[in-house]
């Protein structure tokens, strides 16, 4: 999904007519209309079923935060800047958070010990744990099922 947006607004920069911008705002659409219902799908994968509700909510929740304060982040880079400039910037972030993810995809950090309980490998031998009733905490492997930490 990153990988088509920094395309998308990496193209958006280089545009030089409205045909070129829509068809990178398509190409930039698609790589969101990738990610959202994937992310929601993984965070529905992991999260145990008493909280997935509550998750959705959160991440739901910063997507909307996302839109809603990129205008204000960005605007000191625009009104220093130029347009073209802020796009270019921002598809240069993208494409490393997809090199980053891609990377991070690779390395087998989350493990699920059983239908209740995931892991989430923090190296070092240590990792955060979670567990069918809500409870995370910090674990060093092997990773056993948590009786006690701290609610979600």
């Amino acid at each position: 999904g990153y990988l088509l947006m920094a395309l998308g607004y990496l193209l958006i920069s280089i545009s030089e007519n409205y045909q070129l911008v829509m068809l990178s705002m398509v190409v930039s659409g698609f790589g969101i209309g990738l990610m959202i219902p994937n992310t929601n799908l993984w965070v529905m994968k992991i999260a145990p079923p008493s909280i997935r509700g509550k998750e959705i909510g959160k991440l739901t929740m910063f997507w909307f935060f996302g839109q809603f304060i990129s205008p204000i982040v960005l605007l000191p880079i625009t009104n220093n800047y130029t347009l073209p400039f802020t796009f270019q910037t921002m598809g240069f972030v993208m494409l490393g958070m997809s090199i980053i993810g891609f990377i991070l995809t690779r390395i087998p950090m989350i493990r699920h010990c059983n239908k209740h309980c995931f892991y989430i490998s923090l190296g070092g031998g240590e990792g955060l744990y979670g567990s069918g009733c809500g409870s995370i905490g910090l674990r060093s492997l092997p990773v056993k099922p948590a009786k006690s930490g701290f609610k979600v």
